[in-house]
């Protein structure tokens, strides 16, 4: 994130009944999370939902809100846009965060908090990949071969500098789940998160990250001990590689959804709410 100063955040938020409007939300935070700008708008929707066409029920809005204020306040343009859904893990490699970066021309992040089952992934598999994964890492944790290098692979799991193999096809109906908390807590402070690349027809489209956040208290009020253990799926939108995504949404997080999709996120819910 170091060439990245400002960071926009968009989401949609959908009311229960459709006779009542929508509202596009768009914020731009620093580096700590600190909201500079915010914009928002009520809109009705016009095109009927069908599947993986969302991105034009959404876009209009969301293309006026970052317009408007490049126009009005330019000095608080964000240098990327993350982005409440997904990019290229998408049926035609072209969601919601692609729409935004190429109509704005600003890089952009999609930021999924839920799987998008293209080609072969699906939940249980991933969850599956990802748990692999980190029996790996307790492995190489408890024999204190945890190191800072970078080497390339093929087929990479990203932890702050230093990358990891990960198992491309898992059986899921063979590995029992177990506690990723025990693995995550022993992760050192400097590591910012666990990334687990997902391949759909041999491209690495989105990755699954966890570990990250954290920094907010539990519902009990104390605060985390480690990262989330409920990845997020990162995938490029536009101008930005996936690795570079990955490291932004990893640093900007303070809890599980990356704090400017975060931020974006609640103000639309509660902009519904007080319309009602």
């Amino acid at each position: 994130t170091t060439r990245h100063t400002l960071f926009g955040g968009v989401d949609v938020s959908f009311p229960e009944d459709d006779s009542n409007p929508a509202v596009a939300t768009y914020v731009v935070t620093d580096a700590s999370g600190k909201v500079v700008y915010r914009a928002y708008e009520y809109f009705h929707l016009t095109i009927p939902y069908v599947s993986s066409y969302l991105s034009f029920r959404e876009i209009e809005p969301l293309q006026r809100l970052v317009e408007a204020q490049i126009s009005k306040q330019p000095e608080v343009t964000p240098s990327i846009i993350l982005v409440d859904g997904n990019g290229r893990l998408h049926t035609r490699r072209a969601g919601i965060a692609c729409f935004l970066g190429v109509r704005t021309g600003i890089p952009t992040i999609g930021v999924g908090k839920t799987l998008y089952c293209e080609g072969n992934l699906s939940k249980d598999g991933v969850h599956a990949q990802v748990d692999s994964t980190l029996r790996a890492l307790r492995t190489k944790l408890d024999q204190e071969t945890f190191n800072n290098t970078t080497q390339a692979t093929d087929n990479q799991v990203l932890i702050d500098r230093s990358i990891y193999r990960a198992d491309t096809n898992v059986d899921s109906q063979n590995i029992e789940a177990f506690n990723r908390h025990s693995v995550l807590s022993k992760l050192p402070s400097t590591c910012l998160g666990l990334g687990v690349p997902l391949r759909v027809e041999g491209e690495d489209l989105c990755m699954a990250l966890l570990g990250h956040g954290g920094k907010i208290g539990t519902r009990r009020g104390r605060a985390a001990q480690s990262g989330t253990k409920n990845p997020i799926f990162i995938s490029v939108g536009h101008l930005v590689s996936l690795e570079e995504a990955v490291a932004v949404c990893s640093r900007l997080s303070q809890a599980r959804i990356p704090e400017p999709v975060r931020q974006a996120d609640l103000w639309g819910r509660e902009l519904l709410r007080s319309h009602d």
